[in-house]
């Protein structure tokens, strides 16, 4: 069973100086799920680094643009009704940065209407952010940040091999989606739900 509920976020052509702006815009998105800093860590996942700072001072670790082989991590407590910590981590790639908002329960999963807004906060602020953005939710979802256009970021997400259950888009992209229902839509953001699969299709 999945442990942890998140929302992943692909950035294309971002606008934004540095990791710290784009954290701290993604956590007043999402006010509702994330509260008050605790500390900042910067990974290096090849030579092993590690490096974490209580916050606010630890906000000077992610004001710069991390390195191809580094993660920013900023580590929040979980508003009410809620578990554990929240975490927004930063990775920049080269053609997208991804930002993963990870919760560490699954509280959220059942609440429909917050996931529908979550995806449209993170939606209408990820447009702000960089010229494009793509969002996925789900329990224990990732991002590959080394995608090279929107259109990619929404075939992983579809994929039936992708652990997403929620994807928010621009309706302009590929809209070939079988195993997803559009369930609401709103300005220029389609938020669409994994449809169950049945036992047929499921086992043949």
């Amino acid at each position: 069973m999945p442990e942890r509920f998140s929302f992943a976020c692909y950035l294309f052509e971002p606008l934004f100086p540095t990791a710290a702006a784009a954290i701290s815009a993604v956590a007043a998105a999402l006010s509702d799920h994330v509260g008050s800093p605790i500390e900042a860590m910067v990974l290096d996942f090849q030579s092993h680094k590690c490096v974490t700072k209580a916050l606010p001072f630890g906000e000077a670790l992610l004001q710069t643009h991390p390195g191809p082989t580094e993660i920013f991590f900023a580590y929040y407590t979980s508003r009410p009704l809620a578990s554990g910590r929240a975490c927004i981590s930063f990775h920049g790639g080269v053609t997208a940065n991804s930002i993963t908002v990870s919760l560490e329960d699954m509280t959220i999963a059942k609440d429909i209407p917050a996931i529908l807004e979550a995806c449209f906060r993170l939606r209408e602020i990820g447009s702000s952010l960089a010229r494009d953005c793509v969002v996925g939710a789900g329990g224990e979802l990732e991002l590959d940040s080394e995608l090279a256009s929107p259109d990619q970021a929404l075939a992983e997400l579809l994929s039936p091999l992708s652990l997403a259950q929620w994807i928010a888009y621009r309706p302009t992209l590929a809209n070939d989606y079988t195993d997803f229902k559009a369930v609401r839509q709103s300005g220029s953001t389609t938020v669409l739900q994994r449809v169950q699969r049945t036992a047929s299709r499921t086992h043949g």
